[in-house]
């Protein structure tokens, strides 16, 4: 199999990239299937030296694993939330660019083009699984099951709520057990 990220021609039956290390075909291989997480939260097969999604390096350490999930409703894709080891923290989700890169890159959806670079920002209490979300005045608006958030301002979300970042990319919040 031709390898997607560096063109090297695989031979049958290999799942990892012989050259590059970058999984071959991501999606047939299950997140509960043994692998490592970058920063941005993106699961990748044990092994790789760059992040299959995002390509950021990874390191060995794989931290903390988030139980903070976004899932695209039409597809299942989902991407992980990054956690941290303190306390309350924010997030600003959006879409990469080549001088900003967000806490939560949404460029790995599909229907991505309509999402701003600093779309919105998440606030995350791990310790009550509480989250809020803030639009950051972003060109296509922020949904809230269906409703269009009022910049700047704080709503409370639970775990099962549908997040539109534009009308064309809704994710449900999903909290899966530590």
């Amino acid at each position: 199999m031709k390898c997607p990220i560096c063109g090297f021609q695989n031979r049958e039956g290999i799942r990892i990239c012989e050259r590059c290390l970058a999984a071959l075909d991501i999606f047939s291989v299950k997140a509960e299937d043994e692998g490592v997480f970058c920063s941005q939260g993106h699961w990748n097969p044990s092994g790789v030296r760059f992040c299959t999604i995002c390509g950021e390096a990874i390191t060995l350490s794989r931290g903390v694993e988030s139980p903070f999930l976004l899932v695209e409703k039409e597809t299942g894709q989902f991407i992980y939330i990054p956690i941290k080891d303190e306390g309350v923290f924010q997030l600003v989700i959006g879409r990469r660019s080549q001088d900003f890169t967000p806490d939560i890159d949404l460029s790995v959806f599909p229907m991505s083009a309509t999402v701003s670079r600093r779309h919105a920002l998440i606030t995350i209490d791990p310790a009550t699984n509480t989250f809020s979300i803030q639009d950051l005045g972003s060109t296509n608006g922020t949904y809230l099951n269906g409703v269009r958030l009022e910049p700047g301002k704080d709503y409370r979300v639970l775990p099962g709520d549908t997040l539109g970042f534009s009308k064309k990319l809704n994710l449900i919040l999903e909290v899966r057990d530590k």
